[in-house]
């Protein structure tokens, strides 16, 4: 029976080009499918109503063949696009609904609908990454702003909240501390400081065009990677919307950071480094020889920052490994 090009075309559209039937996921149709009513080819004008949508789906040979066999092993009992419905009869007679079936046709509304959701939701969060970089520089702006202009800047920002004095001066009370502002935004001490070194740490090392937008906690996490070229891949990986293989590779640069020791090289100053042992040499985290002069002693261990005994247990170590070397 000919369908008119402009039926054609919308009948195939109406799931992308996808088989109506007994297809689990989008597989492609092919031709015109008759459900309730055909006639064999030829007969009936393009105008009549067996030629018009309400009776006309989009399917694939062997879909096609269920129907319209010499003894078809399906006959279409009732078939509605909105809402949808899809029933047929068995060779036996006996009626089937297809709603309680994953194919394609009955699943697609709400594919479509999960969908349009995701990406909503993805536009969601980039937003809101975005906000979260903006509220992390300012609490850097507010946690590093010149003492000379605090109590200004804290009033400033009070007086949204409060009403004005009664000598008509602006109202607010005076913060002296940081420690103060972020429980009147909402947050803690804690989390307003990790925020605000994200964005101290993206400053410092020029790196806010390139984080802007991340997530925080991967922020955190590229602030471990000191080899330029790899913070810009990683970040990249991140920005293109691949959290997963972000987070797979930062455990890689995790566990190949963690293999290090930290080591002491004494000759009268003491440079500290993080490497490993090698072929009896010492490499650093991409396996490159960390240089080591003759007359150096190598202390492996763990340097104590800050403390006042440290030379004293630098030369500790110094002569144990003395002793051990004369044994």
């Amino acid at each position: 029976m000919p369908v008119s090009d402009e039926v054609r075309e919308r009948v195939k559209n109406r799931l992308g080009g996808a088989c109506y039937f007994f297809h689990k996921y989008p597989h492609p149709g092919n031709q015109i499918v008759h459900l309730k009513h055909h006639q064999g080819i030829g007969g009936l004008p393009p105008e009549h109503e067996y030629n018009q949508e309400g009776n006309l789906a989009w399917g694939c040979q062997q879909c096609h063949n269920l129907f319209h066999e010499d003894v078809p092993p399906f006959q279409v009992e009732e078939f509605s696009l909105d809402p949808r419905v899809f029933k047929i009869r068995n060779s036996a007679g006996t009626l089937i609904d297809l709603r309680e079936t994953p194919i394609w046709f009955l699943i697609e509304p709400e594919y479509q609908e999960a969908r349009r959701q995701r990406e909503s939701l993805e536009a969601n969060i980039r937003t809101l990454f975005q906000m979260m970089f903006s509220v992390a520089e300012g609490f850097q702006y507010f946690r590093n702003f010149p003492e000379r202009h605090k109590r200004a800047a804290w009033r400033r920002f009070e007086a949204f909240n409060d009403e004005p004095a009664p000598d008509g001066t602006m109202g607010g009370t005076i913060l002296e501390r940081w420690e103060d502002l972020p429980p009147l935004v909402g947050f803690t001490v804690t989390e307003a400081n990790r925020y605000e070194r994200q964005a101290r740490w993206a400053s410092e090392t020029g790196s806010t065009d390139l984080v802007r937008g991340m997530e925080i906690r991967a922020i955190d996490a590229l602030r471990k990677i000191k080899d330029g070229a790899r913070l810009v891949e990683l970040a990249g990986i991140a920005r293109d919307g691949k959290p997963a293989d972000f987070w797979a590779e930062m455990e890689q640069e995790i566990k190949r950071h963690e293999r290090l020791t930290t080591y002491e090289i004494a000759d009268g100053r003491v440079d500290i480094v993080r490497g490993r042992e090698k072929d009896g040499h010492l490499v650093d985290a991409d396996g490159k020889p960390i240089d080591v002069k003759p007359g150096q002693k190598v202390i492996r261990g763990k340097l104590i920052r800050g403390s006042a005994g440290v030379s004293e247990r630098e030369d500790a170590e110094v002569e144990e490994e003395g002793k051990s070397d004369d044994a």
